[in-house]
């Protein structure tokens, strides 16, 4: 490991943990409106997002 993954203090680890749950909640929220402004490109996206998922997740199971 190198010196700057063994300082990270558990305090570093929480304050980065608080971040990411605030961007996750604001994220959600402005998905949650675009969902309730545009449901039919709100699903297409969805759905391009699953297909590309799918493929990803394909490709990495078959490379084992």
């Amino acid at each position: 490991m190198s010196e700057a993954a063994k300082k990270i203090s558990l305090e570093d680890i929480g304050e980065r943990i608080t971040k990411l749950r605030e961007l996750t909640e604001t994220s959600l929220s402005q998905i949650e409106d675009l969902a309730k402004k545009k449901p039919v490109e709100t699903m297409a996206m969805s759905f391009a997002i699953g297909i590309v998922l799918g493929l990803i997740l394909g490709a990495a199971i078959a490379k084992r």
